[in-house]
C-alpha cells in the first residue's frame, strides 16, 4: 500500500470566555498532546514488494507498476554481489521480495554447484534480515552467449526444496525454432528491449501482482465509464496491442500495463 504522507490537522479553537482562558488552554494542550500520542502511522510492511536484481530489470518504468512496489537495479551484479547489496540494505519493511539475478553468473560459466551454493546463501541472507518475507525467484532470461538451462534447473530445484514460487521466463523469450525472440532483445542478445521488459513484467505479474492496483469501487467506476468505449474497441479492432502484446485493443487503450 502507498505510504501516506497525510498530516493530521487540528482545528483552531477560539476561546470566548476570558475568565476561563488559562484552564481552557491547558485542557486544549492536554487534548492535543493526547491525540498526538495516540496518532497512528501506516504499516510500512503492508503489501510492500521489492524487485531486486541485475541490469536485466533496468528498463522497468516505476510509474507503470504499483506504488507499493520498489525496484533496485544493480548493473553487472552476480549472485554474490547482489547478496552483499542485500546484506547492506534495509529490507525489513518489505513483505515480499522478487530476486531477478543469475544471468551474469551464467555468462561467466560458473560451475553449477557453486552457483547453487551462492544462490542458497543469498536466500539465507534475505531470511536472516527478514525471516517472514515471502521470497520469489525468477528464472534467468535466455542469453545468446550461454545456455542458461542448467542454471534454471538449479533454480527450480531450489524453489521446490524451499517451497518458493518461481517465475518462468524461458519459454516466452525463445521462439519455436529455438532462437531468441529478436524483438525482445537488443543486438547483444543479453539486454531486453522495451517489449522484452514488458514481457518480463508480465511473467512476474503472473506469479506476484506488481501492476498498479485499484480498490474495487474505483475499478467498478472505471469499468462502468469505459465499458461502452472498450466494448466498441474490442468489436471493431482485431490487431495486437504493442504495449501488452494482447489482441483486441489499441495500445492507447491498454489498461493491462
Amino acid at each position: 500500500m502507498e505510504k501516506s504522507n497525510e498530516n493530521i490537522e487540528y482545528r483552531n479553537v477560539n476561546i470566548i470566555n476570558n475568565s476561563n482562558t488559562a484552564s481552557t488552554s491547558k485542557a486544549l494542550d492536554q487534548s492535543q498532546t493526547k491525540r498526538k500520542n495516540f496518532q497512528t502511522f501506516p504499516d510500512d510492511r503492508k503489501d510492500k514488494t521489492l524487485i531486486i536484481g541485475s541490469s536485466i530489470i533496468k528498463g522497468i518504468d516505476a510509474s507503470k507498476i504499483g506504488k507499493d512496489v520498489d525496484i533496485r537495479t544493480n548493473r553487472g551484479a552476480t549472485v554474490p554481489i547482489l547478496t552483499e547489496k542485500i546484506r547492506k540494505s534495509n529490507i525489513q519493511h518489505y513483505t515480499s521480495i522478487i530476486l531477478v539475478v543469475g544471468g551474469n553468473d551464467a555468462s561467466s560459466r560458473i560451475q553449477p554447484e557453486a552457483f547453487r551454493q551462492n544462490y542458497e546463501f543469498m536466500i539465507k541472507t534475505v531470511r536472516s534480515i527478514n525471516p517472514s518475507i515471502d521470497i520469489t525467484i525468477s528464472e534467468i532470461c535466455p542469453r545468446r552467449n550461454v545456455n542458461t538451462d542448467v542454471y534454471n534447473t538449479i533454480l527450480h530445484r531450489i524453489s521446490a526444496e524451499l517451497n518458493f514460487k518461481i517465475i518462468k521466463q524461458t519459454d516466452v523469450f525463445v521462439s519455436r525454432g529455438g532462437d531468441l525472440v529478436s524483438t525482445y532483445y537488443h543486438r547483444n542478445g543479453i539486454h531486453l528491449t522495451n517489449q522484452g521488459t514488458i514481457q518480463l513484467l508480465r511473467n512476474i505479474n503472473r506469479v506476484v501482482n506488481i501492476f498498479i492496483r485499484t480498490n474495487s469501487s474505483q475499478s467498478n467506476n472505471e469499468n462502468n465509464e469505459q465499458h461502452g468505449k472498450r466494448q466498441s474497441i474490442v468489436n471493431t479492432f482485431n490487431g495486437i496491442c504493442f504495449n501488452c502484446g494482447f489482441y483486441g485493443h489499441h495500445y492507447k487503450d491498454c489498461h493491462t500495463f
